[in-house]
This record gives C-alpha cells, structure tokens and sequence, in this order.
C-alpha cells in the first residue's frame, strides 16, 4: 500500500520540514524534487533533456554494471560481450547517448557512487544525491568476483548536471547519526526555512539532514522515529516528491 505523509505530518522539527506549502518558491526557480530507490537506475520526472536531445541506450545505468555489450549495426550481429568499460555521455549525430552496461564515471573519470539516490532540479542544473556504500569499491576492482553485501556508509554523495548525461562530483557528506542501513533518500527545498531537506532511511528509521545548497554540505538534524499512520513500522521504498504547490511528502 502507498500512503502520501506530508513532511509536516512526519517531523516535529519546528518548521526544518513543516508547513513547506506555505511560502511557493518562485516558479521561475525550477525546482523539482524527484525521487528515486532501487540500485543505480536514475528517474528524472519533468527533466528536460540536453540539447538535441538525451538518447538513453536502453535504459539508464550508474555505477555498479556488467560487462559491456558490443555495437550492433545495419545488417550485421551484435557484438560480442566483453568486461566492464568507463561509462558515461558520448556524443552523437544530434544529441547525447548514455552508454549502458558500464561503469558510470563523473566528469574526473572517478566511478559514480550513487546507490539508491534521487535527483532534484535547481534552474537549469540537476543535483543527483546517493549513497556511497564500502562494497561497491571491491566490486569496481573485481566484477567477475560478483556482487558483495557490504553495504558499509562511506557517506551521501552529491553529483551535478546540464545534460543528465555528464556528472560533476560536487562533495560526499558522512552525517551523523546514520548508523545501521541507510538509503533511499531525496532532497527536497523548504521556501520556509531556506533548507535543502534530506529524507532518508537511517539511524534507526527516517533520517533528516539539512543544507544552505543544493551541491551538497548536508549537516545530521533529526531522526524521526513515530510515524503517524504507518501500520508496518518501517516506511519502506520510501521517496520524496514535492508538488506543484510547494508542499513536500515522504511516498512509502
């Protein structure tokens, strides 16, 4: 079952998260917050794509993929599989191809590292926000030793975009209080308190974390853990999305 909680309902954070409908942000300042959980595949609702447009290879992809597969062209067989390749935009006749089934790289040629993350528009930039866990490093080293568990928090890593396609490493925040599991987070904008709000599963349910940028600096504020009207404890494959309106909600 899904069920909408607006932040106001969830945190007693005096106005960190409350009321974020009170006080529209511009509607010039293209803020929209999307969410996103799962491993690595990046959902950017109401995105524009780059110019000429953005062509995605089958699907989105980030850090953490298999080997790359071969081209396929008029008339012939596609080509034979082989190991994992530096991923990333490439150009192409009128656009941008993201390049599946590789490890994705940042704009320095450093991995992504951006396991269960969401992205949030900010004017014409993207900010795409995850989770850096100790076990994707060994298995970047090692594909063919397979996928490990290792799901130690190295910290939240902060990437940003024009294209969606080529990814600047803005900074990797450890916080405070996450321990245990921590994931399936996403940034929200409070016009109240001039915050970007972080909403995460961590510390031992919802984890809050806030910052003065979009680019990162996230600071530990508050772990909430009474959830009205959550009949199952945990808030699950949780995400944030923020209306037209301005008010914010945790979707679980």
């Amino acid at each position: 079952m899904t069920s909408y909680r607006p932040f106001a309902q969830l945190s007693a954070l005096c106005l960190v998260l409350s009321a974020c409908a009170s006080e529209n942000p511009d509607p010039d300042d293209g803020l929209n917050g999307t969410g996103g959980s799962g491993g690595g595949d990046v959902t950017a609702t109401g995105g524009s794509s780059a110019a000429g447009g953005v062509t995605a290879t089958g699907g989105g992809t980030a850090s953490g993929g298999g080997g790359s597969g071969g081209d396929e062209t008029s008339g012939g067989a596609p080509g034979s599989g082989g190991d994992p390749g530096s991923g990333g935009g490439s150009p192409d006749a009128g656009g941008v191809t993201i390049i599946n089934d590789t490890f994705w790289e940042d704009t320095s040629g450093t991995p992504i590292y951006s396991q269960g993350g969401g992205v949030l528009q900010v004017g014409d930039t993207y900010y795409w926000y995850g989770v850096h866990y100790a076990g994707a490093q060994p298995y970047i080293d090692n594909p063919q030793g397979g996928k490990n568990g290792n799901t130690g928090f190295v910290g939240v890593t902060t990437y940003s975009s024009k294209d969606l396609v080529n990814w600047k490493h803005e900074t990797t925040d450890k916080l405070a209080n996450a321990g245990g599991w921590f994931g399936r987070l996403g940034v929200a904008y409070n016009a109240n308190t001039k915050k970007y709000v972080l909403v995460a599963q961590g510390g031992g349910n919802v984890h809050f974390a806030t910052s003065d940028s979009p680019a990162g600096g996230l600071v530990y504020d508050n772990v909430q853990f009474s959830l009205p009207g959550i009949g199952n404890g945990p808030t699950g494959d949780q995400t944030v999305f923020r209306d037209d309106d301005g008010q914010a909600y945790v979707v679980s």
